[in-house]
């Protein structure tokens, strides 16, 4: 005896209709928890949609930025940097491109005149570390979605040191990656050496 309902599977159309259906389905709901979570779904990026790369200098330093060249062939823009040190101050932002492999920069000493170059390597995994940096908790806001920074820090004596962090600064938050990436100590060169 039946019961009067057809239990005969799908027509296949509406079989194939249905796992696609799922599938997408799921892909989107682990793309909203990974970006609720700060983070991309993705480790190998050989991109990122948008990073800041940003410069750094000691509290009560005047520094001009003379010359930024990014795997010596593109050149960002710089200028002026008087504070303060492990914080994002002047900022690029890049889109759609991998982190460098290289950097170099020459920079000023406005109180002395000295002028410096220095040059590194950034890690071969810099773009892969950038795109799973995670999010942080903010005092008042509450928790953020972390963003990709390469802070490029420069003093006085010639020393740069390069970060990787997922906020600009400390300030009002719990949760934020510092981590240094390389670091070099620069050269002194005279100022017709600044613009080879």
């Amino acid at each position: 005896m039946t019961s009067g309902k057809d239990c005969s599977p799908l027509p296949r159309r509406h079989s194939v209709r249905l796992v696609l259906t799922t599938i997408l389905v799921t892909a989107g709901v682990i793309a909203i928890a990974f970006t609720a979570l700060g983070r991309t779904p993705w480790s190998g990026a050989s991109s990122l949609d948008a990073y800041t790369i940003a410069y750094s200098a000691h509290e009560g330093e005047a520094l001009l930025v003379l010359r930024t060249e990014l795997n010596e062939d593109t050149r960002i823009p710089g200028g002026g940097i008087a504070c303060c040190w492990e914080e994002a101050g002047s900022l690029i932002a890049i889109s759609d491109q991998p982190m460098p492999s290289s950097v170099q920069v020459t920079w000023s000493d406005e109180d002395t005149g000295s002028i410096y170059r220095a040059e590194t390597e950034l890690p071969d995994d810099l773009t892969a570390k950038a795109a799973k940096l995670p999010g942080y908790e903010h005092e008042i806001f509450g928790q953020e979605a972390g963003h990709p920074y390469l802070i490029i820090g420069l003093d006085t004596e010639g020393k740069m040191v390069i970060w990787l962090s997922n906020r600009r600064s400390a300030i009002h938050t719990e949760g934020r990656i510092l981590d240094v990436v390389a670091e070099a100590q620069g050269e002194r060169i005279e100022e017709h050496e600044v613009h080879p």
